[in-house]
């Protein structure tokens, strides 16, 4: 699969050039076999978030920037989709470059400012009004995401950004880390991402589709921070329907949230409503 992408941030600079425009500063975090620090671009004072990842671990894809064919890697082509022309015009964090530095591959984005994760916000719980608000906008930006053509697969509390302005009574939502990522096609028969928030399809079918795992995941994503329980689906709830609808009712919330949890949260994906009636329920209005 070739992707034409007319955005230059996806270009590559070289190790010379990178160590000029950009100042590298304390860590932010760390997973697996990468980890992202906090920057700035030495120009503007831009700041950035630059993630080193180990280079046998990057995946490229064959694109078209401006007429020329170019192997980028993959996470900076879902980036470059997803976020638009305008750095931090959208959602999704945008990317601005990329290059190969000894044995790792460094991606170059947009740090969203005053912000913090979903996951650390207000120690994990949330009141139903907020949790309203945030849903709204990340079912908005699942939404936008899927039409730019890209499948995130990893969306989870830890890679959402709630970010604080001073004009703005609601904080605004930014999604980060497409690591996981791949394009929108029909099925997909390898989970890749974080496996407690894997879709019980994956596991009774062997196979998933991009949008009732999006729908399953946001689900998730709602129900953790307005319950009282821990590590909700490192249990066997994830594959329990009566367990999943016992743990919503409990939950001290309004009849029209519950309503939606138990819409979106069905082990069966077939009978799971879409991102759009997920925008279109009553809770969200």
């Amino acid at each position: 699969m070739c992707v034409c992408v007319h955005y230059s941030c996806s270009k590559s600079v070289f190790a010379e050039e990178y160590e000029k425009h950009y100042i590298e500063d304390s860590q932010l975090g760390e997973g697996g076999f990468q980890t992202v620090y906090c920057g700035y671009r030495r120009g503007d004072l831009f700041p950035v978030a630059i993630k080193h990842i180990d280079k046998y671990l990057v995946k490229y894809q064959p694109v078209v920037i401006n007429g020329e064919l170019h192997c980028v890697p993959l996470e900076m082509i879902l980036m470059a989709m997803t976020a638009g022309d305008a750095v931090g015009g959208n959602a999704a964090v945008s990317p601005l470059a990329w290059t190969d530095h000894d044995y790792e591959v460094l991606l170059i984005m947009e740090r969203p400012e005053n912000c913090m994760s979903l996951f650390d916000f207000n120690n994990g719980q949330i009141e139903e009004c907020l949790a309203k608000e945030f849903m709204r906008e990340l079912v908005e930006a699942a939404i936008e995401i899927h039409k730019a053509g890209v499948f995130h697969r990893d969306l989870k509390l830890e890679n959402i950004l709630i970010q604080f302005y001073d004009a703005r009574l609601i904080p605004r939502v930014r999604i980060i880390d497409f690591g996981c990522g791949w394009f929108v096609t029909p099925g997909y028969c390898g989970y890749v991402g974080t496996s407690c928030y894997e879709p019980p399809e994956f596991k009774q079918r062997g196979t998933y589709e991009a949008g009732p795992t999006t729908v399953w995941q946001l689900g998730c994503i709602l129900l953790e921070p307005l319950s009282e329980k821990t590590d909700l689906f490192t249990t066997r709830m994830q594959h329990c329907q009566n367990v999943l609808m016992y743990t919503i009712m409990e939950l001290k919330v309004s009849e029209d949230c519950k309503k939606f949890l138990m819409r979106y949260l069905l082990i069966n994906p077939d009978q799971r409503l879409t991102l759009g009636q997920m925008l279109c329920h009553p809770w969200l209005r």
